[in-house]
């Protein structure tokens, strides 16, 4: 004959109330009735709208040098000003989400930067060995 199953505590009887008719809990001790919630992590840490702006202005100023030059110059000072506020505002959240987006949107400000440069050394010289201009 098989043994008997355990019999349920009364503390387990006064806390959770009698079980239900034909319940055996298992070897090893009484099912909890209740299960906490499980854990929850939040998706969305929030972006750096000055992150966000600089990426966008930092794309912005790169294609405006390559087609434009000079005119590229205020959008890549504005790229990297906000790109600067956005990574300070991103180091102090926890965690940095919008770290890599400000880090990008300076990088696109030098870059353009160095396009505009390139670009202005360029019809620079272009005008300089035709001396009727273009």
């Amino acid at each position: 004959m098989p043994p008997a199953p355990p019999s349920v505590p009364d503390a387990y009887s006064a806390a959770y109330g009698a079980p239900a008719a034909g319940f055996e809990p298992p070897v090893g001790g009484p099912v909890p009735a209740y299960y906490p919630p499980a854990a929850t992590q939040s998706v969305s840490g929030g972006s750096s709208g000055a992150a966000i702006a600089s990426l966008i202005v930092g794309i912005l100023s790169v294609i405006l040098a390559l087609f434009c030059g000079f005119f590229a110059v205020p959008l890549s000072i504005a790229a990297g000003v906000l790109g600067f506020v956005g990574m300070s505002q991103a180091n102090k959240t926890n965690p940095p989400s919008s770290k890599g987006m400000a880090i990008a949107g300076i990088v696109l400000a030098v870059i353009s930067l160095f396009v505009m440069v390139i670009w202005v050394v360029f019809v620079a010289s272009v005008g300089s060995t035709n001396p009727n201009g273009f």
